[in-house]
């Protein structure tokens, strides 16, 4: 076969092929175009029936909504909005989390921790000085410049004892006697210095010497125990804290507002280079006013010294739990009020103890409703007709603030008991509103 016939017949073959490409791709863009126009059908019936739904207006906002929101899904990823890698925002129980864990790693004696809300406080401020988000805060920075520096010293107690046993033997007419002695050292760590935020706290300690006999068996001990515990307000490092994050006079007056209006008083009685500040308390005469909660305060004071947690046993110098409240007088003028602080009864009950009780001095128990007792501890007196078996009401006075009992200054002990065993009086009494 010649090569013009073999050209010839490939291309009526090509020709042919194209022919039938052609037909079949106007039939596939009939159908494209027949199924496009079904789905615009379609689409403007739905718009039409959101229209109908919506109206107008709320039909064209729904449109912006549905392509900005379009949009801004592409535009997001794009800027790193949503990425993990430029810092997401973190959920309030995540950072509520932070600080706490912040603030408990701080130091492991909790009364010199610096307090989580006035901690969050300042960093709220420094959100607007800096112009950052909550979540680029960290909480760490803040609560390491105000922890505590904690001096500890070494003591060494001594034991020793003494034991005669005697052995009787047939034909002798006295006993075998024989005589063993032992005796050991422990050593243990006490805090001899503290210097919190807001304090300088100074320890000093003294030998006690023990002994104690059974017949000729004897045991001493010379064991160290707090001689002296002596606090001084020092705000240096709450200074230096602020100063080196750029604080004004007027940004510590706005943080002062703000304990303040949050019914704390963290700042009272400071003083340092941003000024003084006077305590919040006054002489609010004989009626107590009521918290938030069911019972009212049991103070006219507000001022809580120490709280419901593990301290240091101003007596042991160890770390010992704190089974109440202990709420000081006010401070009036930048002075603590001398006059005669009234103890109320923070709720009805029944008086069950009212007397003398080992390491409370003068105290008063009262009983209410639901197994709950509340426990009012080193008061100076107690008022008379406050009696065992005797029904009262909220707010009756039942004694004066004092120091008798296990105590180092005036104050009063108020704790919960409930069935039996001591729980946190915060959860049954609020600071009063409006201090």
């Amino acid at each position: 076969m010649s090569s013009a016939v073999t050209n010839k017949a490939k291309a009526l073959a090509k020709n042919y092929a194209k022919k039938q490409i052609r037909k079949l791709l106007i039939k596939l863009g009939k159908k494209a175009l027949i199924a496009i126009g079904k789905g615009i059908a379609l689409v403007g019936k739905m718009l039409l029936a959101v229209a109908g739904a919506f109206g107008l207006k709320g039909f064209l906002i729904l449109l912006i909504i549905v392509f900005v929101g379009g949009a801004l899904m592409y535009v997001f990823p794009f800027f790193g909005w949503f990425s993990s890698k430029s810092g997401s925002p973190k959920t309030p129980d995540q950072l509520r989390a932070e600080y706490e864990a912040a603030i408990m790693n701080s130091s492991e004696y909790a009364e010199y921790r610096p307090p989580q809300m006035l901690v969050q406080f300042i960093d709220n401020q420094r959100i607007l000085k800096e112009k950052k988000k909550l979540w680029e805060i960290d909480p760490n920075k803040l609560i390491s410049s105000l922890k505590p520096d904690i001096e500890m010293e070494t003591f060494t107690d001594h034991y020793y004892t003494r034991t005669v046993t005697r052995t009787y033997v047939e034909g002798e007419n006295e006993p075998r006697e024989e005589v063993s002695e032992s005796s050991w050292d422990v050593d243990k760590q006490l805090i001899t210095k503290a210097h919190a935020w807001n304090r300088i706290e100074t320890f000093t300690y003294r030998q006690e010497f023990s002994s104690s006999s059974s017949g000729d068996d004897t045991s001493e001990s010379t064991v160290w125990v707090l001689d002296n515990r002596i606090s001084e307000t020092d705000f240096s490092k709450f200074d230096n804290t602020l100063k080196r994050l750029k604080f004004t006079h007027q940004d510590f007056k706005l943080l002062v507002d703000t304990v303040r209006v949050n019914k704390a008083n963290y700042l009272d009685g400071y003083e340092g280079i941003y000024g003084s500040i006077t305590g919040g308390d006054d002489w609010w005469g004989d009626h107590p006013s009521t918290g938030s909660g069911n019972w009212i305060w049991p103070t006219i004071s507000t001022r809580i010294t120490s709280g419901f947690y593990k301290r240091v046993d101003p007596f042991t110098g160890q770390i010992d739990f704190h089974n109440g409240l202990d709420i000081g007088r006010p401070i009036v003028d930048g002075k603590m009020d001398d006059r005669p602080q009234p103890i109320f009864a923070v709720a009805d009950g029944e008086v069950t103890v009212a007397g003398e009780v080992s390491g409370y001095g003068n105290a008063v128990y009262i009983r209410h409703d639901s197994g709950v007792t509340t426990v009012y501890g080193h008061l100076k007196s107690i008022e008379s007709g406050i009696s065992v078996r005797k029904q009262i009401k909220a707010g009756t006075v039942i004694g004066i603030m004092g120091s008798t009992g296990r105590s180092t200054g005036i104050h009063l002990h108020f704790g919960v008991l409930k069935d039996g065993q001591y729980d946190n009086p915060l959860k049954y009494i609020s600071l009063p509103s409006g201090r």
